[in-house]
């Protein structure tokens, strides 16, 4: 695999010309990475026979210089509770599972930087004593004392796990440093060791090295650029190296080349409109090199850089077939995996189940269809079955043919046993085969020991581990596919998790009662979300598929690297840390500056000796939610193409021919008897404008949510979103005027005035409330909290001027979550009315409307009814039309108008009814103005934008007549919306315009 110039090569050559051959077996070599350990053992062999030096990677080496392996996350997480919770027993597993892996992450920098632990501790107390001054609660000294315990349980863990002689990575690393004599000094094996490649050492490295250098038992091979220690510079990429070069490491400086600013090469700078089109222009791109150097495919010399480990997937699948059998090398979380997808499926399936009682009084779990529906579509199950077929292929698979019946007979939830004899059933046989039939019974049969472990109710943790361990024993991805190392990955989790779990029973029964299913779960997606596997290659592929850090100490001539842009390339600045980030600086302890730096160098080194360079950002877009282009392009672009005149550069923009969109396979469900009934029931008991709203977007979105009962299972985000954040501002408006108006009768100036003193209390204490309590206020989340008050800030100083503007103060009437009194009941959260309707059939059906309002005050002289809005809102989308019978009844877009006419609609009969209504101390009567609208949180200066349904039933009336006519057309155009729902012409069936599905819950279901 000759490579010639290349990095490792050099220092190959440098090393053997160093030492004689019989010293050479009595030589470590420490590199990087395994994938560079790889590279420079095939260097060694294709140059020496046998001893060879020994070549480690540095994560390897360290536990086994001193005989100790690494211990797994949950084992070590489990132990750190136990320390914890000795010291302050108020800590419970649920709360410690939320923040244990932060610290465990903590307490490995310190100790892979040798930081000074109780010097540390010390600072951070003291820190956190001056933010507790003067807050004396009971919660807030529970809280502080969290950072008191830090200490504690630093050293006790430590100690905890010498005895039981297990570690974290960072502690066999400080061990090391500060055992090297009797490690390394005086090794038995080896006389001599070699370092190639290295950049950013932490502390312990750095000791490592720089002692065993001192000592002269190590010699250096450094990748260098004299490009990197050029000043003025924008580019960090020499941060370390300069250090190391000006101290420790001086004597004997090897190498440093001035290929980025001398040699000649070929770069490119593409930019794309959306993440999917990186795949097919780093295809596009190979393609055009192979035509250059037909050689290509012959040389490993070409890599695709992969910044962003979720593209992996689709970069494969956008590449020509000429480029199977590529090597990839990267390190992956399993959360992108169908391993991950497959545990997620399982714990869905278990907490969505209901139970039931037969006829025979006999009680059976059974779990919803929707999570079933995607286990049976799941690749393990589909691959289980595939090993099942023998010579007949049936036309439609087993578990195909279950979903198809689950489907087509509207089956919402089903046990274990409806789904075991859903062979047998008439109704199932009548559209099979026997050919086909004779092949289910058998499937259905090897499917029994699967279906009974996925279809068992869980009780307890332990019953959750067996589990796992035989859908591990029994189900497998297809061999030799990238899935095999997730699969595998895990296979070790439940291993360790097994382990610790059966020896805290034996050792600490209380803490083995505490791991419940539900922090089970949460350890477990921990160490999914915080441990990545390495996919390692070995195999001598022309073509290289790597992430950014696996491509330490290697060369290529043609170089592509993917995702350059700004919070990719390099990372974002998030910091997650019990440490503030000035104590962390102040101690050496890396953050995103030192990480910045480290990016820096693995993308200019990257390019040293490469001949043919493709760097691809994409374009910043809120559609596609990109960030800026990376500001190293900015930098190529800007200094080192002005540095080095034997750049060609070329900028371009990729565009590609978009196939014409086809909508996925139908979906169209029937309005049987049963969903019929199911809808009447639904009116009589009330139906919602957003009801309403949902069936005319989408009808089969109605129907999952309303008939079907689908949940909502979006992932939690811990970050507060769009909808958290629309919720929190009612939330805070409806304290502010229902404070004011409790207190005062009425809002006005002076009582906004002193709200205004206090937005930002009054944020925070909603902040608190149980909803919100277990978010973060740091990093988005803090933003999140400072916009909310400004929105509040500016929505009262327009409230302000809007009394100014009338000359009198807001009555508050309604608020929406505001308690009735049994006494005067002054508020009531939600009103309704009923209105008749006659049926297809001639029955004439009680149909009830209902609304919950966010506000309704008087003011002016009018009666309005307010709605807020924290999204986007312009006046022009509650602007009626003419016809405006077609907009109400089928225009997914008028949801507001909708929305607004109901509310009003439902105020105006009562009023009608009642010719008074009371509220508290509040009247209403039919001869005042009546109106709705919507308050954009956005856009203050907007004003109470209203829906103006004069243009509708027109002008010449009284205000009398104008709410009689108004109610007579809102129950025309009612009904001819409840005629839709009703009639059993109409199936229910996906909507045409997909944008609508974006954020569904139901998409995947709809195949969207």
């Amino acid at each position: 695999m000759a490579m010639q110039s290349s990095f490792l090569e050099q220092s190959c050559n440098a090393l053997l010309a160093s030492f004689e051959p019989n010293q050479l077996a009595r030589i470590c070599i420490l590199l990087p990475n395994r994938r560079s350990t790889f590279v420079m053992q095939q260097y060694l062999r294709q140059r020496l026979a046998t001893p060879l030096p020994t070549c480690f990677a540095i994560d390897d080496f360290v536990p086994w210089v001193q005989q100790k392996t690494y211990t797994g996350s949950i084992t070590l997480l489990l132990q750190l509770y136990e320390v914890f919770q000795q010291i302050d027993p108020r800590v419970t597993l649920d709360k410690f599972s939320v923040w244990g892996y932060i610290l465990l992450k903590d307490l490995d920098h310190i100790d892979r930087n040798l930081i000074d632990a109780h010097q540390l501790f010390s600072n951070l107390q003291d820190v956190k004593r001056l933010e507790q001054w003067g807050k004396r609660t009971e919660k807030v000294m529970q809280y502080f004392q969290l950072w008191d315990n830090l200490e504690k349980t630093y050293f006790g863990f430590k100690q905890k796990l010498l005895e039981k002689e297990q570690a974290y990575p960072g502690m066999l690393y400080r061990s090391l440093a500060e055992n090297m004599g009797t490690l390394l000094l005086n090794h038995p094996q080896y006389d001599h060791f070699v370092a190639i490649g290295f950049n950013a050492l932490s502390k312990a490295e750095e000791t490592i090295f720089q002692q065993l250098v001192k000592k002269q038992k190590m010699t250096t091979f450094w990748d260098s650029d004299s490009y990197y220690f050029q000043d003025p510079t924008e580019n960090k990429a020499g941060l370390f190296l300069e250090k190391y070069k000006k101290t420790w490491a001086s004597e004997q400086w090897r190498f440093e080349s001035d290929a980025l600013a001398t040699e000649a090469k070929d770069l490119q700078i593409i930019q794309v409109v959306n993440a999917s089109q990186q795949g097919r222009v780093a295809n596009h791109v190979l393609k055009t090199w192979m035509q250059e150097t037909p050689e290509l495919l012959s040389e490993q010399k070409t890599v695709v850089v992969l910044p962003d480990e979720n593209l992996l997937i689709s970069v494969l699948h956008a590449f020509d077939p000429l480029f199977e059998g590529l090597n990839i090398t990267m390190g992956v979380s399993i959360r992108n995996s169908s391993t991950f997808n497959f545990i997620n499926l399982v714990f869905d399936l278990k907490q969505e189940t209901k139970n039931y009682k037969s006829e025979a009084g006999k009680w059976s779990v059974k779990f919803n269809y929707r999570h079933i529906i995607r286990l049976f579509s799941h690749p393990f199950l589909v691959y289980f079955e595939q090993t099942q077929m023998q010579a007949y292929i049936p036309q439609t698979a087993y578990l195909q043919a279950l979903v198809q019946f689950i489907n087509r007979h509207n089956l919402f939830y089903l046990s274990l046993e409806d789904i075991l004899q859903v062979c047998h059933l008439a109704e199932f046989q009548e559209h099979t085969s026997p050919e086909q039939f004779a092949y289910y019974l058998q499937t259905a049969e090897a499917f029994v020991p699967i279906f009974e472990l996925l279809f068992e109710k869980w009780g307890n943790t332990e019953q959750v581990v067996h589990f796992f361990e035989q859908m591990i024993a029994q189900l497998r991805p297809e061999p030799d596919t990238l899935e095999q190392g997730y699969f595998n990955e895990f296979q070790k989790i439940v291993a360790d998790f097994k382990a610790t779990y059966l020896q805290l029973k034996k050792t600490n029964k209380a803490l083995y009662k505490e791991i419940s299913i539900r922090s089970f779960k949460t350890f477990l997606y921990q160490a999914f979300r915080n441990e990545t596997i390495e996919l390692e290659g070995e195999k001598e592929s022309a073509l290289q598929i790597m992430g950014l850090l696996e491509t330490r100490a290697l060369d290529f001539d043609n170089v592509i690297v993917l995702s350059a842009n700004e919070n990719t390339l390099p990372k974002n600045k998030k910091y997650n840390s019990f440490i503030p980030l000035d104590i962390a600086r102040g101690f050496g302890l890396p953050t995103y500056t030192e990480q910045d730096a480290v990016t820096s160098y693995h993308f200019y080194r990257l390019m040293q000796r490469a001949k043919r360079i493709a760097l691809v950002h994409i374009a910043p877009s809120d559609t596609y939610g990109a960030d800026e282009k990376s500001r190293f392009l900015l930098q190529v672009e800007n200094d080192w193409v002005h540095r080095n005149p034997q750049i060609k550069l070329k900028n371009w923009i990729a565009s590609f021919q978009q196939p014409q969109y086809k909508l996925p396979i139908e979906l169209k469900i029937d309005k049987n008897p049963t969903i019929l009934q199911k809808i009447q029931q639904q009116l009589s008991q009330g139906i919602a404008p957003a009801v309403l709203n949902t069936f005319v977007s989408c009808s089969i979105k109605y129907y999952f949510s309303q008939i079907a009962q689908l949940k909502d299972t979006r992932k939690a985000n811990e970050d507060l979103g769009a909808d958290k954040f629309g919720t929190l501002l009612h939330q805070i408006l409806e304290d502010i005027f229902r404070r004011q108006a409790e207190k005062n009768g009425q809002v006005g100036i002076e009582n906004l005035r002193q709200e205004l003193e206090i937005v930002e209390d009054t944020v925070i204490e909603n902040l608190k409330k149980n909803e919100y309590a277990n978010y973060s206020i740091t990093g988005e989340n803090y933003i999140t909290k400072e916009v909310a008050i400004a929105f509040v800030k500016r929505f009262l100083e327009a409230q302000i001027q809007e009394i100014e503007t009338e000359g009198s103060p807001f009555e508050i009437i309604v608020l929406e979550n505001q308690e009735s009194t049994e006494n005067e009941r002054p508020f009531k959260p939600q009103l309704s009315v009923t209105m008749p309707y006659t049926t297809a059939q001639g029955d004439v059906l009680s149909v009830r409307v209902v609304g919950i309002m966010d506000r309704i005050d008087k003011i002016g002289g009018k009666i309005r009814i307010i709605d807020y809005k924290t999204g986007a809102m312009e006046p022009k989308f509650i602007q009626m039309k003419d016809p405006a019978e077609p907009q109400f009844t089928t225009d997914p877009d008028a949801d507001k108008i909708r929305q607004l006419w109901i509310y009003k609609y439902i105020l105006a009969k009562q009023l009608a009814e009642k010719r008074t209504l009371h509220f508290g101390k509040h009247t209403l009567s039919q001869e005042e103005k009546l109106c709705s609208g919507i308050y954009a949180l956005r856009h203050t200066e907007e004003k109470l934008m209203e829906l103006n349904t004069d243009q509708v039933i027109g002008q010449n009336h009284t205000e009398q007549e104008a709410l009689q006519a108004f109610i007579q057309l809102s129950e025309t155009y009612l009904s001819q919306i409840i005629t839709n729902l009703l009639d059993p012409s109409q199936p229910f069936e996906k909507t045409s315009q997909v944008e609508i599905c974006q954020y569904c819950a139901y998409k995947d279901i709809c195949l969207r």
